[in-house]
């Protein structure tokens, strides 16, 4: 029930959060810790980010 509430209270915060740039990152199909690329893909993302909200949806590519 705690992860519940603290979820909600997450969600909360981040929908009206304006105070800096905020980067919405779906990890669903990346391994930053494992995958080099993709890493490297994220950063490359981050570095252009100057203000606003935004979200870093990659799709995946299976390797050839």
């Amino acid at each position: 029930m705690h992860s519940l509430h603290l979820n909600e209270a997450y969600t909360q915060f981040f929908h009206y959060y304006d105070d800096a740039p905020l980067v919405i990152v779906n990890t669903r199909d990346i391994d930053v810790a494992a995958n080099d690329l993709d890493y490297r893909r994220l950063v490359e993302f981050l570095i252009n980010v100057k203000s606003g909200r935004h979200y870093y949806n990659p799709q995946y590519n299976p390797p050839s």
